[in-house]
């Protein structure tokens, strides 16, 4: 019980972190109602000149997810030996 308690936990995680990625992802380009013309065009000029963070923000998001999917595989596995 203990084991599947602990799966779904990481199963939760791994959509967590995956939302949070694209939500993250998608801030730079659909804006927060609160910013003013002016902070979303800054925050533009920004992001053209370091394009790689959005990539690393999302690969970051996917190798964490992807451990956290790993370990949820596993769980599972060893909760069908027993």
């Amino acid at each position: 019980m203990r084991r599947l308690f602990i799966a779904a936990v990481l199963g939760i995680l791994s959509l967590v972190v995956i939302f949070n990625a694209v939500n993250l992802a998608m801030n730079d380009i659909r804006p927060d109602s609160q910013l003013t013309p002016e902070l979303v065009q800054e925050r533009r000029e920004r992001f053209a000149k370091r394009p790689w963070s959005r990539v690393m923000r999302v690969g970051i998001a996917v190798v964490v997810s992807g451990f956290f999917t790993w370990q949820y595989i596993y769980t599972l596995r060893k909760l069908r030996e027993r």
